[in-house]
């Protein structure tokens, strides 16, 4: 994931894309295709999407990507945060106002961790 967020970062989605794709498919190979870091490698692939102008390829990584860590963590666990705000930013992008405020809303209804 890092390595391909760093490339895109700088702009070379064509180099990214391929990099995380296979970061991807290790997590998918090591820890099964609904594990938290699929969901993570989903959520960075999705992001890349997004800066590629690819909204409907991203729409379904995130997706898939939210059913994994509501499964995984539950609908309420900070751990959905990083997917509910890729998914608020592909909406905002394309200018759905409505449903970029809805994924902000279940972003700030998450669970927040308890305090030492």
């Amino acid at each position: 994931n890092g390595l391909s967020t760093a490339v895109a970062m700088q702009g070379r989605f064509g180099e990214a894309e391929p990099l995380q794709k296979r970061a991807l498919a290790i997590e998918e190979k090591a820890y099964g295709r609904e594990s938290a870091g699929v969901a993570s490698s989903l959520t960075a692939l999705a992001a890349i999407h997004i800066l590629q102008n690819k909204p409907g390829d991203a729409e379904a990584l995130l997706k898939r990507a939210l059913a994994i860590t509501e499964k995984v963590f539950g609908p309420t666990h900070p751990a959905n945060a990083p997917v509910l705000s890729t998914y608020a930013d592909l909406y905002e992008r394309q200018g759905l106002k409505a449903e970029a405020a809805q994924m902000k809303q279940k972003l700030a209804a998450l669970k927040q961790p308890a305090r030492p």
